[in-house]
């Protein structure tokens, strides 16, 4: 696919962070948003959610590979005007994503083991925050940085597939658990 796993990472920020809230998937808990593409690939978004719950059905042609997070984390001197330097966001994702407790993944019923495996840091990243955007901060450029765990699905067999993820930091205060119903033609 020709990108490591940190720029695909950044590629799928950028794609869920440019869409305005209300049609943001992170914020879809009726599965009816429907996921990015990645241009130029065979490779389909999909989002997980701003906390708590979702479930998602989407189709999908064979041979399709999916990018998506089991609990992931962003920061940017837009949102934490406090952060003064590249690596105050790093360790400021870094922090974040220390805190997770919990993580979880499974395709198909089979549980993905050692999560841990699939944590992915992204280098700092220049970003152009839209209006009416995902986080409710002021649009305009800024660097973000970002953590988290992922899973990138190379193929699903043809048919019915289900994909379930989450993780929950010490606190409990950050839930995620999503469900994609994936149906591959």
């Amino acid at each position: 696919m020709g990108k490591s796993w940190a720029e695909w990472t950044t590629e799928w920020w950028k794609w869920l962070l440019s869409i305005p809230r209300p049609e943001n998937p992170a914020e879809d808990r009726t599965g009816r948003c429907l996921p990015g593409y990645e241009s130029n690939s065979n490779v389909i978004f999909l989002a997980g959610t701003n906390g708590g719950r979702a479930e998602h059905k989407i189709n999908v042609h064979l041979g399709t590979s999916l990018l998506l997070p089991v609990i992931n984390f962003t920061t940017s001197f837009l949102e934490e005007p406090g952060l003064k330097t590249e690596s105050d966001l790093i360790e400021r994702a870094r922090s974040d994503i220390d805190d997770i407790v919990y993580k979880e993944a499974s395709i198909n019923g089979a549980i993905i083991e050692d999560i841990s495996k699939y944590r992915v840091q992204s280098l700092p990243f220049d970003f152009i925050y839209p209006e009416d955007n995902l986080f409710g901060i002021p649009a305009g450029f800024t660097r973000c940085a970002s953590d988290g765990y992922w899973l990138f699905i190379r193929a699903l067999p043809a048919g019915k597939n289900r994909v379930s993820v989450g993780g929950a930091c010490t606190s409990g205060r950050t839930s995620v658990h999503v469900v994609y119903d994936v149906f591959v033609e």
